[in-house]
């Protein structure tokens, strides 16, 4: 019971534009008085073909991948049907047709960093149509890290150390305020009947990957959360404390992720091509940063350098991008041991720039009082 549009314009009903769309049905008619969306919504178990001019909108009844053009992305067989479906802002600029429940199956979330064709999930490795294929490590992850050897980001000791920091819970209002802030903008699609794409540039060890999986996970039943960072070791800690996020190694400088194919993309305080950002986010979409404020640690500055400095919040404006909101924190907390300075010491860019004098300034302390600053900047994408 293939659904037949014929129509002078591209136009469904009042989703988007003004014109007014003829459906025909084989036992359902909709006319000026009828909303496309209440023929669609009676047929969610047909196997539908929409034809508008001479645009096709696959068959999901058997999972096929289609050709796809509307206001807010365009998908070609490279890209899956999910990615456009779930990607298309619910106002009055585009045409929302995820809202019409369609079954999708799940689609895998990566593309090949070689060819950046589609990667298909076929359990424990990912292979694209050209034959390129990556097993999924011991860790959870796929390293998808093309042609570099050695090891890069983090080293198991930076990860450790900013792990067992983390875990004392001193950064928690950062973690608490990010979550909602991206689960927030994921939210605004929730009209669809699958989750939007999330991507969390740069996991870390998945602190705040899980905080963001668990507010996602208010909103829908399956949040798509896809995190990566260019570091093993990072990537095997969030592989295994969200389960649930397809995770990977890979770089900000060359995201394996279809054009427009994700909603929102988050980052805090990892090295970020915004070119790739632009590329990866579908238009609308929620570019959400935190940064280190001006007076970040400053106390521990003042222990390890004789002029310290407070730290520069470069320019806020990016090509492409509005602002649109802006939330700042600023709170004290007390490390009441030498333990858990040097944990604090070894996961800031300070330990691998401070002299053999400086080292020995912050293993002499056994009490230190820190101002925290953070900014959360939330962006769209024109």
């Amino acid at each position: 019971a293939a659904l037949k549009l014929r129509l002078g314009r591209i136009a469904v009903g009042n989703y988007g534009f003004i014109s007014i769309a003829r459906f025909a049905l084989p036992d359902a008619i909709s006319t000026n008085q009828q909303s496309a969306r209440s023929v669609l919504g009676s047929r969610r178990d047909t196997a539908l073909k929409l034809r508008l001019v001479a645009l096709v909108v696959g068959n999901y009844a058997v999972g096929l991948r289609a050709r796809f053009a509307m206001s807010c992305a365009i998908s070609t067989n490279q890209q899956s049907a999910r990615s456009v479906l779930v990607n298309c802002p619910t106002n009055n600029n585009y045409y929302p047709l995820s809202t019409f429940n369609f079954q999708l199956s799940t689609a895998m979330l990566f593309t090949c960093p070689i060819c950046k064709e589609k990667l298909n999930n076929d359990g424990g490795r990912v292979f694209c149509s050209r034959g390129h294929s990556f097993d999924r490590s011991r860790g959870g992850y796929y390293n998808l890290l093309v042609g570099r050897g050695g090891s890069h980001g983090d080293n198991a000791e930076m990860v450790r150390a900013r792990r067992e920091f983390l875990s004392y819970g001193y950064y928690q209002p950062l973690r608490e305020a990010l979550a909602e802030e991206v689960s927030s903008a994921a939210g605004s699609f929730r009209a669809c009947s699958i989750s939007p794409l999330v991507v969390d540039a740069g996991c870390g060890e998945g602190y705040y990957t899980e905080a963001v999986y668990e507010g996602l996970s208010s909103y829908f039943a399956e949040p798509a959360l896809f995190a990566f960072d260019i570091s093993k070791d990072a990537a095997k800690y969030t592989a295994r404390r969200v389960s649930g996020a397809s995770v990977s190694v890979s770089s900000a400088y060359d995201m394996p992720l279809a054009d427009g194919s994700c909603s929102v993309l988050y980052n805090v305080f990892s090295p970020l091509a915004t070119g790739e950002v632009s590329r990866v986010l579908c238009s609308g979409g929620s570019f959400i940063m935190a940064i280190a404020g001006e007076e970040h640690l400053f106390s521990l500055k003042e222990k390890i350098y004789d002029t310290p400095y407070k730290n520069t919040v470069a320019d806020k404006r990016i090509d492409g991008f509005t602002l649109v909101g802006e939330r700042e924190l600023k709170y004290e907390f007390t490390l009441d041991s030498g333990e858990k300075i040097q944990n604090l010491f070894a996961m800031t860019p300070y330990a691998y720039r401070t002299s053999a004098l400086g080292r020995e300034r912050v293993a002499s302390l056994s009490s230190l009082t820190v101002g925290a600053h953070f900014l959360i900047l939330h962006y769209k994408k024109n």
